[in-house]
Parts: structure tokens; sequence; C-alpha cells
């Protein structure tokens, strides 16, 4: 009965201390901006939410890796990195966690690179701090081997995250350079303990059944030696990616450095150019290392930078000066716009806006985006318009002429025209057709000088008798023509017709090519027109004819 009591004892405490080794983890993500290390509220709030959620007295280990984007050299990513990384350290500390407890694994970009491609990326992603809470329930008498055993787990874990990396096609000194981290990170004393005194305890731990996966000396030996063999390995192999890599830069330095010189001959702006080596000078700091031409290309090209420096400043206190002319012809303009007396006086301070923006060297480049050019052009417009249509009104007490210039400026409009049309024939198709009316329906493009159109209608001849029988003809052309200023009143016009033939009264019917020609006169919104058109101008020498006299009246569309 008392061996059966002692077996029962051995085999609870076994069963209690084997639950020491089983451990619970919570991780946080925390995020920042690029360059930053210093906490926000936001981050605040999240770890205290965690911490909430976890018995601070059961926390075994805290394993904090820090991570930075892709952007900027190894040196200082591996700082960012180990700031963000200290700076929850201190928080936690300050929130009653015993710094023993924390571990430091800072990785700079090394671990965010998923190829070769993408090492110049900044990735937001990337800019962060992991922080794995890890816990035990099951023993709080022994929190030293806890945490030794949740040590070795975290090394274990992240020795293999490593093996798995390393097979991902990027550069090999981002490879020796997370080997040579996790060095530094776990082959220094653990909780105070020398590696020899880890080892010993960790051999005399290993004989007690309590521990289904002891803490292996060898084990962890194995693990930094094989680490450190892979950071000489992969240091070796980097050191020759960093020579190539150093003559592709350089290369690209050159190339860069001659298309800004060519700028320099191309008549560009001087503010480009001075953009482009500003831009040349922070994409080459201090040339290629190790490289006594592209550092001599980086001398020079802070030299052109000081050259060109301040005739840009003097283009863009010009510009400014320019701008705010034109700002206060525009103020000038708008405390006027009711009065309609002046209208002559207008157009020329909205045409001098203009030519500001399209003619001056100062402005050109700014006129796409601008809203004062983009003012001035429709405004223009708008007296233009105004101006026309009252000299075309009062003739005789016209007082704006336009320059050619201004004529061929003018703008383009889309119009609607309808117009009621009379017809008569003429040659033998006067003996087959009467004097007859139609209507016409125009889709007009153009501008003061010239115009396009689309017209088609129905035009009806009177009825005639053939062979006893009253027929009369009935036309449907399509035509597309053009119309040319003759001068700002009068107008020819040419066109080409497809011309549906039929006769009322009987099933004949036929469709002819036809042409016309014609004579205008500009009114506002009417015009009064001559035409002569012949159908049937390929089938015969002799088509049919008729004259027509229209009266279009326009709508203008937006």
């Amino acid at each position: 009965m008392e061996k059966f009591t002692l077996f029962i004892i051995e085999f609870v405490l076994l069963t209690v201390l084997a639950k020491a080794q089983e451990f619970s983890s919570s991780t946080d993500t925390l995020y920042f901006d690029t360059g930053k290390s210093v906490l926000t509220d936001e981050n605040k709030t999240s770890v205290d939410s965690v911490l909430k959620t976890v018995n601070k007295n059961k926390i075994v280990l805290i394993a904090i890796q820090g991570f930075a984007d892709a952007r900027s050299t190894p040196e200082i990513n591996l700082s960012v990195s180990k700031n963000r990384s200290e700076a929850i350290q201190i928080y936690l500390v300050s929130k009653e966690i015993p710094k023993s407890k924390i571990l430091l694994v800072n990785w700079g970009k090394s671990l965010g690179v998923q190829s070769k491609d993408a090492e110049d990326r900044g990735n937001p992603a990337d800019r962060k701090v992991m922080v794995k809470f890890i816990t035990s329930s099951a023993w709080s008498g022994k929190s030293e081997d806890l945490f030794n055993q949740a040590m070795l787990n975290e090394m274990k874990s992240i020795f293999e995250m490593l093996k798995e990396y390393e097979k991902r096609d990027i550069w090999s000194r981002l490879k020796y350079q997370s080997w040579e981290c996790f060095c530094k990170a776990f082959n220094k004393p653990i909780n105070g303990k020398e590696y020899k005194e880890m080892i010993d305890y960790a051999k005399t731990m290993s004989k007690s059944k309590a521990f289904n996966k002891p803490i292996n000396g060898k084990e962890y030996k194995e693990m930094i030696s094989y680490a450190k063999t892979k950071v000489k390995s992969w240091k070796i192999k980097s050191h020759k990616e960093q020579l190539e890599e150093a003559q592709a830069l350089e290369n690209q330095m050159q190339k860069e450095y001659e298309r800004i010189i060519a700028m320099e001959t191309e008549n560009t702006s001087p503010e480009k150019i001075n953009t482009s080596w500003n831009k040349f000078i922070e994409d080459y700091i201090a040339g290629v290392p190790g490289s006594k031409k592209s550092l001599q290309l980086y001398e020079d090209a802070k030299k052109k930078n000081s050259y060109w420096a301040p005739i840009a400043r003097e283009i863009v206190r010009k510009r400014k000066l320019k701008l705010e002319e034109m700002e206060l012809i525009v103020k000038s303009l708008e405390e006027r716009d009711g009065d309609e007396t002046d209208i002559d006086e207008r157009i020329m301070d909205w045409q001098k806006v203009v030519d500001a923006f399209e003619k001056d060297d100062l402005l050109r480049d700014l006129k796409n985006d601008n809203d004062i050019y983009k003012r001035a052009i429709t405004d223009l417009e708008k007296w233009k318009k105004k101006k026309n249509k009252k000299n075309l009104a009062d003739p005789d007490n016209a007082t704006y002429e336009r320059t050619p210039d201004e004529y061929s400026s003018s703008p383009f409009l889309s119009k609607i025209g309808i117009s009621g049309t009379g017809l008569f024939p003429f040659n033998w198709f006067k003996d087959y057709a009467g004097i007859g009316y139609g209507a016409l329906l125009r889709y007009e493009y153009g501008n003061d000088d010239y115009a396009v159109y689309l017209e088609t209608g129905h035009l009806s001849f009177g009825a005639k008798k053939q062979s006893g029988v009253n027929y009369s003809y009935i036309v449907v052309p399509l035509s597309t023509g053009a119309k040319f200023n003759i001068s700002s009143r009068i107008y020819s016009e040419l066109a080409f017709s497809g011309n549906l033939q039929m006769k009322y009264n009987s099933s004949y019917y036929d469709y002819r090519f036809g042409a016309f020609a014609g004579i205008g006169y500009k009114l506002t919104d009417l015009d009064i027109s001559a035409r002569i058109q012949f159908i049937g101008i390929f089938e015969t020498f002799n088509p049919a004819g008729f004259a027509s006299l229209n009266i279009m009246y326009y709508f203008e569309l937006l």
C-alpha cells in the first residue's frame, strides 16, 4: 500500500512538472511611419489590450522582433529596427514587465525582402515590430527553467525560419545579415548564465523525466555554429555580388549624368535641370563606395546644382510676379463683369492673359493645369462671341475688327440647323417634276473660318403628268459637305450626297449619287443660301438638276 501511494505521488509530481514546458503565446504586430521609432497611442493601446488578456505573473518570455522596410542602407535599417524594438521594451518595463524576460531580435530590412527586384521598394507592411507574449500557467515554481525552455523554443523557431529564408532569390548580403542578426540575438548569456553554465544546466535537466523535450545544450551549440558558418559563406558570396552591383550602379550613374548634361544643351527649362541635378544627388549620395569615378560624378553634380539652383530660384521669383500680374488683371475683369460697354477692352485684357500662358516661357509649362488660363480661354471666347453677335446685328456700328490670327483662333462649335427650302427644277428634269418644297436637318461643326456638316431631309417636287398620269418625285438626300467663309458674312459650300429618289403613286425608286454647290449669307443664328444641285452625276452626262433656296436656323450645342 505504501509503495502504491508513493507511485501515485511520483506520478502526480511528474505530471505537474511535465506541464512546465506547455506554453501558449499571443502575438501583437505594431506598425510605424517611415524612419520613425516612437510609439503611437495606437501602438500603446494595442500592447495594453494584450497585457489585459494575459496574466503578467505567467509571462515566461516576450520575444520582440524589429523590422524596417527595404529603403535606405542596411546600417540605417538595422538602427531603425533596433530603436523600434527597444521603444517597446521600455514601454513594457514601464508596465512592470521584468527586462530579463524580454528578448530583442533586430532584422533591419533583411527578412522583408521577397526578391531582388523588390529590394528597393518601401513596403509599409515591413515597418513593424512583432511582439510575442509567451506564457505558461502549469508551473510557477521554476520560472528560470521555463524561461530557458521558452528561449530555446523561440531560438529553434527562428532558426528554421532562416533556413527557409535562404531559399529565396535575394541578395547574398541579406542572407548573411539575417544569420548575423540571429547570432547577435542568441549567442550571448541567457538570463545571466554564460554558455558553459547553460550547457551544464541543460545536461542536468535532461536527466529529469519531468521534461519530455529537455533543454539540449548540444542542439543550442549546433544552431549557433551553423549560423556562424552561414554568415561566413554568404558574406563571401555577398562581396562578389556587391562588386557586380557597384559596377552596375556606376554605369547607371554615368548614364543619368550624361542624360542631364544633354538636357542642358536642349533648351530645357532651368527648373527641370535643377530638379534633375537635385534628384541625382539624392539618389547617388557620395557616389558608389570604392569608386573614384562615381565620386567624381557626384562632386561634378553638386557643382552643376550650385550653378543652376540660383537661376531656377530667379525664374520662380519672376514667375510668381507674373502670376500675380495675371491675377490682378482677372480680378479687375471680374469687378466689372456685368458691364458690357467696354467689350473691346475686355477682349484685349483676356487675350493678354491667354498670350502670357501660351507665349511667355515663364508660364507656358503651367497652362494645362492653371485655373487662371482656363478661365481666360473661356471668357475670351465668351466676349468674342458677344462682340461678333453685336457686329452682325448692327454692322454699321461695328467697332471691333478681328485680325487674321483671331479668326484662326476662333473656337470650334457644334450646331444643329433646321431649314425650310424651295425647289426649282431645270433642264430636262423640269419636264418630269414641278416646283416643290422640303425640309432639311443639319449637324455642323466648325469655327468662323470653315465648317463641315452632315445633312438629311425630305424634298418633294410638284406633280407632272406622264402617260396621262400625274406623278411627283420625292427625294431623300444624305449629304456631307463643307462651308468656307469668304468674308465675315458670306460663305460658299460644296457637298456630295446620296439620294433616294422615288415617284409618288408608283413603285419606282432609285438611289443615285449627287453633288451641289452654293453660296450663302450669315446673320446671327440664321443662314440664307442658294444652291445648284445635280442628281445622277455618274450615270449620265446630263443629270437631273434643280436649284434651291434655303433658310436655316441654328441651335448651338453646349
